[in-house]
C-alpha cells in the first residue's frame, strides 16, 4: 500500500518532476520523500510548486508572503503533557495524536502541508510513526444508505464533555467533492465528537436523522481507528519529508517518544479563502 508514493529523490529531481509527483499525490493523498534532508527554503519551495498545480496557498504567485504565517515547529510536547495528565484515548493505547482530519470543524481548514523531520532520536522504529487513512468514499466504502444520507446533510461538530478543545465549529457538508479529483470525501470527525445534523435536504433534521448520523459517526470512528486494511503507517527517519492532502487524509501519531527526542518543521497550505483565516487570527 502506497509504495508508489515513496520517492528517493534529491531536491533538483523533485523540481523537474512536479507534474508526476502531483499525479501520485492526487491518486494516493500523499507523497513521501525519503531522507531528502531538505532545507527550510527547499521545503517551502516544494510546497509552493505543488500549490501552483493543485491550487493551494502558498504558491509561486504569493512567494514568501505567507511563509512565517504557515510555518510551525513541532515536538508534540503539548500532546505528551496532555497524555501524561489525562491518560490515553480509550480507543487507542498506542496513539499520542488521535486520529483526525485537520481542523475539519473550522470554516477555513488546512488543505495540505509539508512535514520535514529534522530530529528523530526515538529508541523504537515505530515510536512517533504517523498513520494515514484516505477518507474518500471509494476507499472507506460506506453503505449505500450511509452515503446517500451524507450527501444530503450539513453538520457541525459538537465537542463531547471532557474533550473540549475550544473549537470554533462551522457548518459544513458531510461530503466534500474534491476540487482536483472530483471524488467524494467524507468530512466527519474521527475523534468521537458528536456530528450534529444541521439540515437534511435543506430542512431541519428529525430525531431519526440525528440517530442515523450518530450511527454513521460510530462506523466512521471504528473504521478509521480499527481497520488496519485502510491504514498506512510511516516510520520516520531524519530527513524524511511528507506532503499530505489534508482534505483527504485522516492521520494520527503513535506514542513512544519523549519531549526532546523528535522535532519536525511544518508548513500548512490553505485554499483561496486563507485570507479569512489569517485576518481572524490576526484580530485575536
Amino acid at each position: 500500500m502506497y509504495e508508489d508514493s515513496i520517492f528517493d529523490m534529491r531536491y533538483t529531481d523533485i523540481l523537474q518532476n512536479i507534474p508526476k509527483l502531483v499525479k501520485t499525490f492526487n491518486k494516493n493523498g500523499l507523497v513521501i520523500f525519503k531522507e531528502l534532508h531538505a532545507t527550510e527554503e527547499q521545503q517551502y519551495s516544494i510546497l509552493s510548486l505543488f500549490g501552483d498545480v493543485v491550487g493551494w496557498n502558498p504558491n509561486s504567485q504569493n512567494g514568501n508572503l505567507l511563509k512565517n504565517w504557515v510555518r510551525y515547529d513541532e515536538t508534540h510536547s503539548v500532546s505528551i503533557d496532555l497524555r501524561e495528565k489525562f491518560g490515553p484515548h480509550p480507543l487507542g493505547e498506542q496513539i499520542l495524536i488521535h486520529w483526525h482530519l485537520e481542523h475539519v470543524e473550522n470554516e477555513v481548514p488546512q488543505v495540505g502541508a509539508a512535514w520535514n523531520m529534522i530530529k528523530n532520536n526515538t529508541t523504537s522504529p515505530d515510536a512517533g510513526s504517523t498513520g494515514f487513512v484516505n477518507c474518500c468514499a471509494d476507499n472507506l466504502l460506506p453503505s449505500i444508505e450511509y452515503l446517500e444520507f451524507l450527501r444530503r446533510t450539513t453538520i457541525m461538530c459538537t465537542e463531547n464533555p471532557g474533550w473540549e478543545m475550544g473549537w470554533d465549529s462551522a457548518t459544513r457538508n458531510s461530503i466534500l467533492i474534491h476540487q482536483i479529483t472530483g471524488k467524494e470525501v467524507l468530512r466527519l470527525c474521527p475523534l468521537g465528537h458528536t456530528q450534529t445534523v444541521i439540515s437534511v435536504d435543506g430542512k431541519p433534521p428529525t430525531p431519526d436523522d440525528q440517530k442515523l448520523m450518530n450511527e454513521i459517526t460510530w462506523w466512521f470512528l471504528k473504521t478509521v481507528w480499527d481497520n488496519t486494511n485502510v491504514q498506512f503507517w510511516w516510520n520516520w527517519s531524519v530527513g524524511d519529508m511528507i506532503i499530505p492532502d489534508l482534505t483527504v487524509m485522516a492521520h494520527a501519531v503513535k506514542n513512544g517518544f519523549k519531549h526532546d527526542e523528535r522535532r519536525f518543521i511544518g508548513y500548512w497550505a490553505f485554499g483561496d479563502d486563507y485570507e479569512k483565516r489569517m485576518s481572524s487570527q490576526l484580530k485575536t
